[in-house]
Formats: C-alpha cells, structure tokens, sequence
C-alpha cells in the first residue's frame, strides 16, 4: 500500500514571567457530524496541551445540540468557531485534507475553521495513530491559522502542510507544538484580539430590557 500523506489546507516555547497570565482564546465547537463525547473531550485536551505550551489557555465551548446562550450570541472579537464536519473531498487520494481555516490575509483575522472528521478517522486507522489525539491536532493546527492569520506553513512542528503516517507513528513531540517564532506570533495576535474585544465591550450602549 503507498505511503499516505496528508495534507492539513488552510483557505487561507514561548517563556513567560511566572506572574503574567496566559493569553486566552476562547473556542465555540460545533460536532454537526458524529463524534462522541470522550472522543471530543480528548481531542479539546490534546488541542488544549499544544496551546498551554505556548502559554495560552483555549476555552472550549460544545455548542452541538445545545441551547447555551453562548452559542448563540455574535462571535466575539477574541473567539472563534471550529465545526467538525463530513469530509468534502475524497479520503482515498495520497493526500487528505483534513481541515481548513478561513483566512483573509491583511484583513482582520479569520474565525472559522473547519474539520473533516472522517479524514481524520481514516487518516488514523492508516497510521495506527490515536483518533482524538490526532483530531486535537488538526483542530490546534486550523485555530493555528486563525491566530496567525496566514495560509502559510512552517517547514516543522505542528504547521507544516504535510503530515506523514511515518511522523504520526514516530510521534516526536516536536512535530507537535508550535515553532517559537509561532508562539510569539500566536501571543501578540492574541493580545491585539483582547485590546480590539475590550474596544467593543466599552463602546457597547448601556440600558436596561424594554
């Protein structure tokens, strides 16, 4: 059997003082295709692993099947969506897909990042590699593009464009984070998003329910 690739597409460690807080991105994720439960909590936890080591906390939102207010509301300046879908591509190619990012490039940053969690789930049986936690990772590498703002990969760690089921098996922990020049980036972008978030929250209009 040929060696399968995979290819993560976008449309588009950090040290901190021990008294700053980590920056904060906040998730909304919305499971329209099957994933169970654990399935996703262990996905958010790998996810959430790879963005504490560069020292930012992900809060995860599961907004499928869900009345939370939260999920409902517009989408903050500092937040963004993450759907979990059926794959719209053949999974039988070299290469699979198995995310994309809406990216635009010199305009504000995307929002919208989108898995094919059956890509995903193919992609794992080929490589023998654990399902949530290569989900995690595909999920970390689209937010990845969102707070970079960039249709671009790295040539290393966790943004390069092609993932091998030789790398995945070998599972080198540093295949798997962001690059240190990532990380500065991530937590500067980050910053401006919660300067622009709290932009909005002061020239919010005040008053009381009709």
């Amino acid at each position: 059997m040929p060696a399968l690739l995979v290819l993560l597409m976008s449309d588009a460690s950090i040290a901190r003082p021990s008294d700053q807080p980590p920056a904060t991105i906040a998730v909304r994720v919305f499971a329209v295709s099957a994933v169970s439960p654990g399935v996703l909590e262990r996905a958010e936890l790998e996810a959430h692993a790879i963005f504490r080591g560069i020292g930012v906390n992900a809060v995860w939102t599961n907004c499928a099947g869900a009345q939370l207010a939260t999920c409902q509301s517009p989408i903050n300046a500092d937040e963004v969506v993450v759907r979990i879908v059926a794959a719209r591509v053949a999974i039988s190619q070299r290469v699979v897909p198995m995310g994309a990012a809406l990216v635009v490039p010199g305009q504000r940053h995307g929002s919208l990042a989108t898995i094919y969690v059956d890509a995903v789930d193919t992609t794992a049986a080929h490589a023998m590699a654990d399902r949530s936690r290569l989900l995690g990772r595909a999920v970390a590498h689209e937010i990845g593009h969102l707070l970079l703002n960039t249709n671009e990969h790295s040539n290393n760690g966790l943004m390069r464009a092609v993932w091998s089921l030789s790398e995945m098996r070998r599972d080198n922990p540093l295949d798997w984070r962001f690059t240190d020049h990532e990380a500065a980036a991530i937590t500067h972008s980050l910053q401006a998003w919660h300067d622009s978030a709290m932009a909005q929250a002061s020239y919010a209009p005040l008053g009381g329910s009709r």
